[in-house]
């Protein structure tokens, strides 16, 4: 019978290995505990400046009663980026919907696969805004666009126009494609004002 053989681990490199993996982990929490640290830091500023312009009246209601005969109740169940999102609606159904009158930074944009400035804090401030919430949504004059995505405009169920809030706070700016154009003016005064105080995408440089 052959002696058994039993080949001895090099402490050396059991001590290297053992290394390697700590700081593998200690760069992973690093990465993590910053992109939570910046998480923390851009939900705060959502909330403090939406809470302020909301208490001082710069944000714009619903002009009229959020009723069925005029809007649709729906439940925002994902979020694409900062102006896309996909609805379940009263039957069950579910569509996706593009925020009329506005247009926010891409999130892996197509042609150069990374994010845009203010993407991700573009779909992140819509996230905090509408995500598991109940809405109303209403249609101006065109029904779809080319993607066959529903174009509407999106209120909060205290009837605040989430498509005026996201350039109101400065992650989105005016995108006018006729014939919807209910609200144009409305939306370009809160690009201006957004733009003359220098919020998110209008920060100097």
């Amino acid at each position: 019978m052959s002696p058994e053989i039993r080949l001895k681990k090099n402490p050396l490199a059991i001590k290297r290995s053992l290394v390697e993996t700590l700081l593998t982990l200690a760069v992973v929490a690093i990465v993590i505990g910053g992109y939570l640290q910046s998480r923390t830091k851009d939900l705060q500023t959502f909330e403090l400046k939406y809470t302020q312009l909301e208490a001082t009246g710069q944000l714009l209601y619903a002009d009229t009663k959020l009723d069925s005969t005029t809007f649709e109740k729906a439940t925002v169940i994902s979020i694409t980026d900062g102006d896309t999102i996909k609805i379940r609606r009263a039957d069950d159904t579910e569509a996706d919907i593009r925020y009329i009158g506005i247009d926010t930074p891409e999130i892996k944009h197509q042609e150069a696969g990374t994010d845009e400035p203010y993407g991700p804090q573009a779909a992140a401030f819509n996230s905090w805004l509408v995500l598991n919430k109940g809405v109303y949504i209403q249609k101006d004059t065109a029904e779809t666009d080319k993607y066959g995505r529903l174009l509407r405009y999106v209120y909060l169920e205290n009837g605040i126009m989430v498509n005026y809030a996201l350039i109101r706070q400065g992650y989105a700016t005016i995108l006018t494609v006729p014939p919807n154009v209910a609200f144009q003016q409305q939306l370009y005064s809160a690009q201006e004002l957004a733009r003359n105080e220098g919020l998110g995408l209008f920060k100097p440089e």
